[in-house]
């Protein structure tokens, strides 16, 4: 019994090591690193990731972002496009390399970035590592052929009048409006056909206002034209000015529903974090709203009737599809929920697409069984895409992590990529079961030595009884000293009761 209560003194002593070791000791680091590259417009172009670590990683979630305008995503990952893909890596290693191939879509450069939902995990203790990022560049070279003309052969704005006179090859200019001019109007047009224009900064407000144009050539190079323009404070209140007829935009059908598409940001403000840019659209060039973190792209479509939804749509130049834009807000962050795909990988037990109204619109979700939570398909404010989980109940949105999800009674509880309890419950539960085998084992061992000791006892009994009917009675006055004979396996004479004379295993049977 004594040695029994040491063995379980010292497992227990073990537990508590292991789990204050454990709990203090911190994670490892991971270095990922990505390969810059160049080409031509039109072509493709490998780019490597590199995840490396002195330690075994056991998993990798990472996500990148890029320039959408620039380059199209082709393959080399589990999800996304449009400025940001996704995969999930379960393999053990020290160092991996994976290619993600991009098509160039204009002269230029794109920058290759991780973001920051991207998680390393650790295959010794479960843990997240300390992530090393380095970013890489995705050059796109024009042929000889393309033009490098970055110049305007006309600008002119209403109201007002531009000082100097417009030259190509004069880039700043300075203008005054009244106070009754909410928006400047600016007519640009390019000197060659395949270069692009952008304006900015058309919104007058009293003071002085800067609007920009930029002239981008068809092999990249870029020329700015700067207006200073002055508004003059207001006198009395007047009533806004009608904006001037521009050409009607095209009109689409989107759900069986006829919208007309709209470039007026100034009717129809942006949301935050979106800028208006020139973009290509079958064909035409016309503006939409590109989000600097999301990078995805906004249209305004304004409905053909009574039966539409009027307002911004996540447009899709891949898919050629509109989704209605809804944007939840959350303390310092925001969440943009896109549409669930057959094509898309979906997080294991939920298959089943449903709608389910989300800030007053009717988004696709993933329902849980208990109807307590939803998982939403979208982009944050970063650039993160991927799988979120909105709880029903309070409306507060987290990531959605598959391995680290665990279920309560009342609602689901997502254990943060930061959070390591869910993996510590199960190292812990794990560690005690070992700690139990062993305890059992070391209860077996001492029942067995028991054992052996009784026997060696019998076995002495009956040697003893087999001499005293041989010698005399005699023989029974021998008594043992006490059981300290048996702690060392030997009688008072000294001999080792492991030994025994074949005779005496005989005599045994026989009895």
């Amino acid at each position: 019994m004594k040695n029994f209560k040491y063995i379980c003194i010292v497992l227990m002593a073990f537990l508590f090591a292991a789990i204050s070791a454990n709990s203090v000791k911190a994670a490892g680091s991971a270095t990922i690193s990505i390969a810059s590259a160049s080409g031509q417009v039109g072509s493709e172009v490998s780019v490597n990731i590199t995840i490396s670590s002195d330690e075994e990683i056991g998993a990798a979630d990472i996500f990148l972002s890029y320039d959408a305008s620039m380059l199209e995503a082709v393959s080399g990952y589990d999800v996304g496009g449009s400025g940001t893909i996704h995969w999930v890596d379960t393999d053990t290693y020290k160092q991996k390399s994976r290619t993600v191939t991009f098509k160039i879509l204009k002269a230029g450069q794109s920058s290759i970035q991780v973001t920051g939902a991207s998680k390393v995990a650790g295959m010794n203790d479960g843990s997240y590592m300390e992530l090393n990022k380095s970013s890489g560049t995705v050059t796109g070279n024009a042929p000889a052929s393309y033009s490098s003309d970055n110049t305007l052969s006309s600008l002119a704005i209403s109201p007002g009048e531009l000082s100097p006179a417009f030259s190509p090859n004069v880039t700043e200019y300075r203008a005054s409006v009244g106070a009754d001019c909410d928006k400047l109007v600016v007519s640009a047009v390019a000197n060659h056909s395949k270069a692009s224009i952008r304006v900015s900064g058309t919104r007058m407000d009293p003071g002085d206002n800067i609007t920009r144009i930029t002239v981008t050539a068809e092999n990249g190079s870029t020329r700015v034209y700067t207006i200073y323009t002055t508004k003059s404070q207001a006198q009395e209140q007047t009533e806004p000015t009608t904006a001037a007829n521009e050409e009607p935009l095209p009109e689409i059908e989107v759900d069986n529903h006829k919208y007309q598409i709209s470039s007026d940001f100034e009717a129809h403000p942006l949301p935050e974090g979106y800028e208006s840019a020139e973009i290509e659209y079958n064909g035409i060039k016309l503006l939409a709203g590109v989000g600097a973190g999301t990078q995805l792209t906004l249209l305004y479509l304004e409905s053909i009737g009574d039966d539409g939804i009027s307002g911004f749509y996540v447009y899709d130049s891949v898919s050629n599809t509109y989704t209605l834009y809804n944007e939840v807000a959350q303390p310092d962050i925001t969440y943009v929920i896109l549409p669930i795909t057959d094509a898309m990988e979906k997080p294991m037990g939920f298959n089943k697409v449903t709608e389910y109204t989300i800030n007053d619109k009717k988004a696709s979700v993933l329902m849980s069984d208990d109807g307590t939570y939803c998982l939403f398909y979208g982009v944050n404010s970063s650039g993160a895409a991927g799988w979120y989980c909105y709880n029903i109940k309070d409306k507060t949105i987290c990531s959605y992590y598959e391995r680290q999800k665990q279920v309560s009674e009342d609602a689901p509880i997502i254990v943060d990529v930061s959070d390591n309890k869910g993996v510590w419950k199960w190292k812990l539960l794990s560690l005690a079961m070992g700690i139990v085998a062993v305890v059992a084992i070391a209860v077996a061992a001492v029942l067995a030595r028991s054992a052996v000791k009784n026997r060696r006892m019998l076995i002495h009994t009956i040697h003893q009884s087999t001499s005293d009917y041989s010698s005399g009675d005699d023989g029974f006055e021998e008594e043992f000293d006490d059981d300290e004979e048996y702690e060392d396996g030997k009688d008072d004479d000294g001999q080792d009761d492991d030994i025994l004379d074949i005779t005496h295993v005989d005599e045994d049977k026989e009895i």
